[in-house]
This record gives structure tokens, sequence and C-alpha cells, in this order.
């Protein structure tokens, strides 16, 4: 859970209060998130990469865009083809 606080205040979502938020989740109601990298080769190896790297919270400039902390919260990754290599990497 601790991870899905941190991207919350991350992402700074108007209105939320992350803390009342998250005292609230259990195993029962934790959000589940999952990312699909697509097949195609080096290419959509390469672009699943960015969006890995736009989604994890050790990559500054996700930080500040505010997506940083999502790939710390997902539950189910997967890939195919290109998209394979980058799913294994994250191992």
């Amino acid at each position: 859970m601790n991870a899905v606080k941190a991207y919350l205040q991350v992402a700074n979502i108007t209105g939320l209060d992350v803390q009342d938020f998250t005292s609230r989740l259990n195993a029962s109601n934790a959000p589940v998130a999952g990312l699909s990298v697509s097949g195609g080769g080096t290419l959509s190896g390469l672009g699943g990469l960015g969006i890995w790297q736009a989604f994890d919270a050790r990559y500054p400039s996700a930080i500040a865009a505010g997506t940083g902390g999502l790939t710390q919260i997902l539950s189910y990754i997967t890939g195919l083809s290109g998209g394979g290599a980058v799913t294994v990497s994250a191992m």
C-alpha cells in the first residue's frame, strides 16, 4: 500500500485526500494495475521501455510529470515479441 500512497502523492489529484484514501485500503480493495507492452520487434520494445521509464518513480522526469510511481504499483505485466524483452528485463 505504500507504493499506492507514494504514487498518489506524486500524482497530486485535486480534491483527493491521499491519507484518508490509503488508510481505507486493504488486501481485498486495493487497486490492481497492469501493463501490457505490444509486440512488433525492437521498436515496440523501445516504446515499451519508454513507457516503463515514464512511469518509474526512480526516474526524476517521471516524478516531475506526475506519472512516476505507476511502475511500482503494477500487479501484472505482460509483453509479446519485442515488448516481451521489456517485461523480462523488468523482473
